[in-house]
């Protein structure tokens, strides 16, 4: 069991090499052109990749499955409305789209709340806090990534909002989905600290933030 745990952890590698090529092709104006024609199929593929190493039984691979459809579902409304995020629309080089709203988004959505869970979960455990404190620590950490995200996102031409300017109620969304993926996280009994391969979970989390800081001070 311990060398599997080894054999795991060994691979996780890919994360912040994939991610360190990424800002390099940025930062390098020449190379741009490959950035912006690899960035998403990296993206996805990490996304899967991190979602692949979670998939150890089928509670977790049910919740998972949940957060990827209705992440799509409220990326569909809101893009559509603009009453959940705010007006916004979906730049071109994020990969294709379905419903105005690309695949890979979904995949974020639950990969990103679902890491944050975690990582709030084994931080409340670390300091024997109860698990009560969970909703309101997923939250901060979630939202707080996509505070650090979201400008990022812009300047990479993921996404562009109506006048420029990020409204609080996309931040609101972000909180109120995190909060729903949370309950729902403690009603099924889920223990994500406990398992080994969600430690890649947790690193794409602190990766993927690195890799948006660097692409604000690069840009």
């Amino acid at each position: 069991m311990n060398g599997g745990g080894e054999s795991m952890r060994n691979k996780d590698y890919i994360l912040p090499i994939m991610y360190g090529a990424g800002v390099v092709l940025f930062a390098i104006e020449d190379l741009r052109w490959l950035f912006n024609l690899t960035t998403p199929l990296v993206l996805m593929m990490l996304n899967i990749y991190v979602v692949l190493r979670a998939n150890t039984d089928k509670k977790i691979n049910l919740y998972l499955l949940t957060l990827i459809i209705f992440g799509f579902l409220v990326e569909a409304i809101g893009v559509s409305t603009g009453l959940l995020f705010g007006s916004y629309d979906y730049g071109n080089n994020i990969g294709p789209k379905l419903l105005d709203v690309p695949i890979i988004i979904a995949f974020n959505w639950a990969v990103v709340v679902a890491s944050g869970i975690a990582i709030s979960n084994t931080f409340l455990r670390s300091l024997n806090l109860s698990i009560k404190y969970l909703p309101l620590l997923s939250i901060v950490t979630v939202v707080a990534f996509d505070y650090i995200m979201e400008p990022a996102a812009v300047t990479l031409g993921y996404w562009a909002w109506e006048g420029g300017i990020i409204p609080i109620t996309n931040y609101v969304t972000w909180g109120a989905f995190t909060l729903c993926a949370t309950v729902l996280y403690m009603k099924m009994r889920l223990n994500f600290h406990s398992r080994e391969n969600f430690r890649s979970a947790s690193l794409n989390f602190l990766y993927q933030t690195i890799f948006f800081l660097a692409i604000q001070i690069v840009g």
